[in-house]
């Protein structure tokens, strides 16, 4: 949790909005995709989103697959999302 804390805080030093964050986990080979808006969220409000840690962390910890979801926050929609 600590390296994607950081990955997160050292994409927000360079980032502008509408930047897309891509994370690559090692273990299971699989990337992910935050928006600048999500990576904010993360990083300044301290806590990773419950909606994150249900559908990405927790699957993740289970070997399971994961549907990840990003939000748009420009049309205040989920979108249907992509199964890893």
């Amino acid at each position: 949790m600590e390296e994607l804390m950081k990955n997160l805080y050292l994409f927000l030093t360079e980032a502008e909005r509408g930047d897309v964050l891509r994370i690559h986990v090692t273990e299971t080979n699989e990337c992910y995709e935050f928006s600048y808006d999500e990576v904010m969220d993360i990083v300044f409000h301290n806590r990773i989103p419950e909606r994150f840690k249900k559908e990405v962390l927790e699957p993740l910890k289970e070997h399971q697959d994961v549907l990840y979801r990003p939000s748009d926050c420009s049309t205040m929609s989920i979108s249907e999302g992509t199964l890893y």
